[in-house]
């Protein structure tokens, strides 16, 4: 019988949530160092709950009930249950989600919205959410390029006709030496060249003290596979690779973006060309990222010979 409590925080039950995670997700694996600072870099004023399910005395399963600080709006609440591969079954996902469902309609506000995700080739959570009335919203294909075999003559001069343009492309572990106030410039630059990101919903522009905390605090910040595009002395691009802490030969891009008023320059292709750079020269393997499918950097990413991966989906339910 499924027994289901509260998460509390301590070294074994992140371990017993790790454990569950990469049984549930053995080609994304993630690690201990991680999930404590996703928890300790939250912001507290927004709603958060985690449950564990137990079978037989084994951690099976967890899920998170939550009020999304990048994208909020009162009644808004996104929950998502993960179930180890070895014990998926609607039963166990179903008693995982009514325990984390039922309570938000005991709160104020009452949920409107409820939003999850699923990725396209897990059939049964696809199939999950559908049976509870969930409906597509947004789809977001994964890519991977394979590092070693990564072309850079087509791309011949590329960074130096960018150049020539008036932008410069530096790392930010080499601003950080030289400019005081790279964190506030990184904070505006994220926005300014990220809020007509596509998204389900609208963003909510996060505080500076959190962005700080999530980003630069992170254990797979990397300021040295992170290239900042210049015009002058003003933040106008980046491309920020992220560690991936459970596979080193693993990198993310974690966002590549322009402000809109230095796009359709190539100015994001030369980011990536140095990011890519980056990632040879330090015997990485492969570089992961996703991108919303109308978005025009994902077809970028296919030019430059990322590969399609399966894409997860937003799925939302409006409460009557």
């Amino acid at each position: 019988m499924l027994t289901i409590h509260e998460f509390q925080a301590s070294d074994e039950a992140y371990a017993r949530l790790v454990q569950v995670h990469n049984a549930a997700w053995p080609d994304r694996p993630t690690t201990i160092e991680s999930a404590k600072h996703r928890d300790t870099s939250r912001n507290p004023v927004y709603y958060y709950r985690r449950v564990l399910g137990e079978l037989d005395g084994r951690t099976v399963a967890f899920g998170n009930a939550f009020e999304d600080s990048w994208s909020y709006r009162p009644g808004k609440y996104s929950v998502g249950v993960d179930v180890a591969l070895d014990f998926e079954s609607d039963e166990i996902r179903g008693a995982m989600w009514n325990a984390l469902v039922g309570p938000l309609f005991q709160r104020q506000p009452a949920p409107v919205l409820l939003t999850s995700n699923a990725r396209e080739d897990r059939s049964a959570e696809v199939r999950f959410l559908t049976d509870q009335g969930f409906a597509p919203v947004m789809r977001s294909p994964r890519s991977l390029l394979n590092v070693d075999t990564f072309d850079f003559a087509p791309y011949a001069g590329l960074i130096e006709q960018v150049e020539a343009g008036g932008i410069s492309i530096r790392s930010l572990a080499e601003l950080m030496r030289h400019d005081p106030g790279w964190q506030r410039k990184m904070y505006d630059l994220d926005w300014a060249a990220g809020e007509d990101e596509p998204t389900p919903e609208p963003l909510t522009r996060i505080t500076f003290e959190e962005y700080t905390q999530q980003f630069f605090a992170a254990p797979n910040f990397m300021p040295d596979g992170t290239f900042i595009a210049l015009d002058g002395d003003d933040y106008v691009g980046l491309s920020a690779l992220e560690r991936d802490l459970a596979r080193p030969e693993h990198l993310y891009t974690g966002f590549t973006a322009v402000v809109p008023s230095h796009r359709r320059r190539r100015i994001a292709i030369a980011l990536k060309l140095k990011a890519i750079a980056f990632a040879r020269d330090a015997g990485v393997k492969s570089i992961g990222t996703g991108n919303e499918e109308n978005n025009p950097m994902y077809q970028i990413n296919l030019r430059l010979g990322f590969q399609p991966m399966p894409g997860w989906v937003d799925y939302h339910k409006e409460i009557d």
